[in-house]
């Protein structure tokens, strides 16, 4: 859910906790790599057209299956309707989270990710996965306006404003196996991603897999739809509560929520908001 605004199906997020993924196109690949199997662009009428699924590549008309799965996703996949919470609660944690999440988490999507910001489709002429994608000036982006690290959309210039897409919120750990290690990680050449401890390093064409993490430049906002269900949280799954978030998110001060909201009601309505969110929630 939130992957699509249900007003508008062309309005959807940016895929993946690092923005490495464009549309339900793409994931034919991360099916394939993940699961294994074939995928649902190896076979159409008897052509091979897998080397046209890559990372914000094409997201419609590889083939009938695939675009099938996006229009589903775009108009059956809903959040559960959450039991109404106490409405005084409601009140004062819907005005907590305003002051302090909507910036990032608004919007039908509950997010302010989405690629209706850019103006190619796809975003990329080729495979920015494949080898010397990370060499300089190597595979830029077809919108000019987009800030890109490797596979990973970070940012989008929009009549003088920058919107961010990428965010850190204080939640990665480098060095922590948790992080996510694997197809989506640095490849060969120049290492470009801003924030990463190894920008500027050339590095041989290698196995992706263990190498480094992505997340140095931030993380991709999730959608709050139906986020009751959603536990355990963050990109590596290491919070299991929102109070566990909240001791760790940090906002844009760079505090944590729980330092910033320093008074344990308005922490508790704010919870108790975030957790009552479905698709009846009026968004910011």
């Amino acid at each position: 859910e939130g992957t699509f605004a249900n007003s508008n199906p062309a309005d959807q997020r940016i895929l993946n906790w690092n923005a490495v993924r464009g549309s339900v196109t793409d994931f034919n690949n991360n099916s394939r790599g993940v699961q294994g199997g074939l995928g649902h662009a190896t076979d159409v009428n008897g052509e091979d057209r897998t080397a046209q699924v890559f990372n914000h590549g094409p997201t419609e008309g590889i083939s009938d299956s695939l675009d099938a799965m996006t229009q589903w996703v775009a108009s059956s996949v809903r959040a559960p309707i959450m039991p109404a919470i106490d409405a005084a609660q409601e009140q004062n944690g819907r005005q907590v989270f305003a002051d302090n999440c909507s910036a990032c988490h608004a919007g039908e999507k509950w997010t302010k990710s989405t690629v209706l910001a850019y103006q190619n489709n796809p975003t990329f002429a080729g495979n920015p996965l494949a080898a010397n994608f990370f060499a300089q000036g190597k595979e830029p982006p077809l919108d000019a306006n987009l800030t890109v690290g490797g596979p990973q959309i970070i940012s989008v210039a929009q009549g003088g404003d920058i919107l961010r897409f990428l965010d850190n919120v204080g939640t990665r750990d480098g060095s922590n196996p948790l992080e996510i290690r694997g197809a989506g990680a640095l490849g060969g050449g120049v290492i470009s991603i801003p924030g990463d401890p190894n920008e500027g390093v050339e590095v041989a064409r290698q196995s992706t897999q263990g190498f480094a993490s992505l997340g140095g430049a931030g993380f991709n906002t999730p959608s709050l739809l139906g986020v009751a269900y959603h536990a355990p949280y963050l990109h590596d799954g290491s919070a299991e509560t929102l109070d566990d978030v909240f001791e760790r998110h940090t906002l844009a001060g760079g505090n944590s929520i729980s330092d910033t909201i320093n008074n344990p009601g308005d922490l508790e309505d704010l919870k108790a908001f975030v957790l009552s969110i479905d698709d009846n929630t009026a968004p910011f």
